[in-house]
């Protein structure tokens, strides 16, 4: 029996568009409309806390995949 090649999806490299529904990982960087360019430093099981490019920090909502 012949199985079809496991295809892995696409590593993202640089920032992803923040959005309150996405799920992110400390270290990510993300875009954000508002705040600009930013690095995830922490992520709980609601929100995530990122450092903006000014050196001042935010919470923002997230939903980590389960």
């Amino acid at each position: 029996v012949l199985e079809p090649p496991v295809v892995e999806a696409p590593k993202v490299t640089g920032p992803v568009p923040y959005s309150a529904s996405g799920s992110f990982t400390v270290g990510q960087e993300l875009t954000h409309v508002k705040f600009g360019k930013l690095v995830v430093t922490t992520a709980g099981p609601s929100t995530i806390d990122v450092t903006l490019e000014d050196g001042s920090t935010k919470r923002l909502a997230h939903k980590p995949k389960a």
